[in-house]
């Protein structure tokens, strides 16, 4: 699983999971 820094420190924690989930599937 990788996940931007970036766009973690803009999501919040709840989103974040939402973010990584999308990418994950892909």
């Amino acid at each position: 699983v990788r996940w931007n820094d970036q766009l973690y420190q803009m999501v919040p924690v709840e989103k974040k999971i939402e973010y990584v989930k999308p990418e994950e599937e892909k």
